[in-house]
Parts: structure tokens; C-alpha cells; sequence
């Protein structure tokens, strides 16, 4: 394939991969809130575990197309942001690619084997009320890890959604967070080589996420 044109897929992949990444997260949370009215026939909870397996899913489709999009420069803010993803949805994405197997390990526990969410969800300056949503028919189970609100820094009235299977978690909301504030750098590089106009003689923009 030519290279310019590998590129610019590459490009749209990962300009897209935000933009999906924010729209899934924005209904997860209308979803936890109530204020999602495309729901009908679908119950809000189970919806909500969905967005929060569709981001799991989408940043690491999202690490995979930053290593190889050619042209982009690899240095210290891609690569920690990298590693970042990798460390944060390896364990989910594990157990997800091999649930047959997971599943006689997660049997003994009772836990589910889609996992479970929880959230906070403020109420008032000194109110704070987490829940959480446990899908699937459970065995007797105990100690289903919910979120801890203590000491964190809240950015909406429904922050830190948590996805846990069996004992690993991700916080899904700092997790599109992180992206979020990546994608900003990453679009503005991208402007910024095709203002430039320069190009090598494969015809590939040379940029990198500052």
C-alpha cells in the first residue's frame, strides 16, 4: 500500500478512536445518570457495563494504531501514554479474549463473569453516593470491590465509573480522561505537520505528540 496513503487511515483511525472513545463514555455516564432516553428495551445497567467493555475494547485498539502509524515520531510522551494503555486494559482485555477458559477459574468466586461496575455520584457539596450494578446470575459471592470516593478529585456529578473482573479493575473515567487530553496533543500535532506541508520523499507527514 502506499505509505502516504497508509498513513492518512492511520490518521482517520486514530482521530476517530477519540472521538468514539468520548461519544461511548459521554452515554455510559447519561446512561448511570438516567439521562440516556434512547433506552427502551434495554435495561441501563447492563448498558452501561456494554460502553464500559466498548472503551476497554477501543483503547486498545487505539495503542495498537499509534505504534504503527507511520510518520508519527516515537518519544517519551508516546511512549508512557503507551504503556499507559497497555497497563490498564491488558488484564481485561486477557480475560476477555479467553472467556471460555476464565470462566471454571471465576466459577468458585460467584463473581460475574462479565464483571461488575460501580460509581460515585455526587449529590451535594458533602454528599457523595456510590453504587453498583452486579450483571448476570450470581452464585453466593462476597467482597465485590465498589469505588472508594475517599480523598479523589471529582470532574461531573458521575465520576470514577470502575469496571472490575473478578479482582482486576480499570477506572474507566480516568482512563477517557487520559485519551481525551492525548487526543487534544495528538490532533494538534497532526494540524500542525499539514500546515507545515512538509513531507519526506515517501510523501509522509514527520510529526510527534509534544
Amino acid at each position: 500500500m502506499d505509505l502516504a496513503r497508509r498513513q492518512e487511515l492511520f490518521l482517520d483511525a486514530a482521530e476517530l478512536s477519540f472521538a468514539f472513545i468520548k461519544l461511548t463514555y459521554d452515554r455510559l455516564v447519561g446512561t448511570l445518570g438516567g439521562q440516556n432516553p434512547e433506552l427502551k428495551a434495554v435495561d441501563p445497567p447492563d448498558a452501561a457495563v456494554l460502553d464500559a467493555w466498548v472503551i476497554v475494547d477501543l483503547a486498545e485498539r487505539l495503542r495498537e494504531v499509534l505504534e504503527r502509524t507511520p510518520g508519527l515520531k516515537e518519544n517519551e510522551t508516546l511512549s508512557r501514554f503507551s504503556k499507559y494503555l497497555r497497563d490498564s486494559v491488558k488484564a481485561l482485555r486477557d480475560h476477555v479474549q479467553h472467556l471460555e477458559e476464565k470462566a471454571a477459574g471465576i466459577a468458585p468466586t460467584g463473581f460475574p463473569i462479565w464483571g461488575s461496575i460501580s460509581w460515585a455520584h455526587v449529590l451535594s457539596g458533602k454528599e457523595i453516593e456510590v453504587r453498583c450494578y452486579i450483571p448476570g446470575r450470581l452464585a453466593k459471592c462476597e467482597g465485590v470491590p465498589i469505588v472508594n470516593p475517599a480523598g479523589r478529585r471529582f470532574r461531573a456529578a458521575i465520576d470514577h465509573v470502575e469496571l472490575t473482573v473478578n479482582r482486576d479493575t480499570i477506572n474507566v473515567s480516568e482512563l477517557c480522561r487520559r485519551i481525551g487530553e492525548f487526543g487534544v496533543a495528538f490532533n494538534a500535532a497532526v494540524d500542525a505537520a499539514q500546515k507545515c506541508g512538509q513531507r519526506d520523499s515517501k510523501g509522509l507527514l514527520r510529526f510527534q505528540v509534544g
